[in-house]
């Protein structure tokens, strides 16, 4: 019986899955030999990776249950270890025993986190409106991010001596990502942009935010990523306020 030919389109979401894992292995790579600026752009990239690999999916109707695991994996890579690895290298390593503890305490929460949606999505089946509309935590991505604030606030005021103390202060590295990892692993519902619909006398602003948001990438990319970041955690107390009420 011969196989029916499957179109090159099914592997479109697979492959930009494996460069956002090659891009967090590459950011390991880069936190070795102290590129930090390249470590965090090539998260930072694998996070917009990861948000537009499972809309392909849906768009050529190719999501699938190994796509899905394999996502997960990518992103334990890419936003669970790296980071924290690179948090290590870069200051946390100054703490010994501490500093090595938290850093694998954010990687076991991310792999949590990660279990935890797939056998929620496993569980429920179909999604509820409610389940599209928010995640239960901080989803990895964001998380990754955050994670490395500290470092981006650096680089996007030039060093400024404020920023720096408390950057570099290995003491508030730690109690930060403790944080961060507990967010990760909670029940604090956060906004999640798969359902969100845009009215349509609203198109053409969305469109002016979009670009400006990308322009700003390209001029500004620190200053973007830090005021991105300190929006969506802004953004946390209006989503559990909005999640109350529904």
């Amino acid at each position: 019986m011969k196989s029916r030919p499957v179109p090159i389109t099914r592997f479109f979401p697979n492959f930009i899955t494996f460069c956002s894992l090659c891009l967090g292995l590459t950011s390991i790579r880069l936190s070795l030999i102290g590129r930090w600026e390249l470590a965090i752009g090539t998260i930072v990239v694998a996070a917009i990776m990861d948000g537009i690999d499972g809309r392909i999916a849906r768009m050529f109707d190719s999501s699938s249950a190994f796509g899905a695991e394999l996502d997960s994996l990518a992103d334990m890579v890419s936003f669970g270890v790296a980071p924290a690895f690179m948090l290590y290298l870069w200051e946390l390593h100054n703490i010994r025993v501490f500093g090595w503890g938290i850093t694998m305490v954010f990687v076991v929460c991310m792999a949590v986190r990660l279990a935890r949606f797939n056998t929620t999505a496993m569980s429920s089946g179909t999604s509820s409106e409610l389940q599209n509309s928010f995640f239960y935590g901080i989803p990895a991505p964001a998380g990754g991010i955050l994670a490395l604030l500290p470092v981006i606030l650096i680089f996007a005021s030039n060093d400024c001596g404020f920023v720096v103390l408390f950057a570099m202060n290995h003491y508030f590295l730690l109690g930060y990502l403790a944080v961060i990892s507990m967010l990760t692993v909670s029940s604090i519902p956060t906004f999640s942009l798969k359902n969100i619909v845009v009215p349509h006398y609203l198109e053409s602003a969305l469109m002016f935010i979009s670009v400006t948001i990308a322009v700003a990438l390209i001029l500004k990319p620190w200053l973007t990523i830090s005021v991105l970041a300190l929006c969506y955690i802004c953004s946390m107390p209006i989503s559990c306020f909005t999640y109350s009420k529904r």
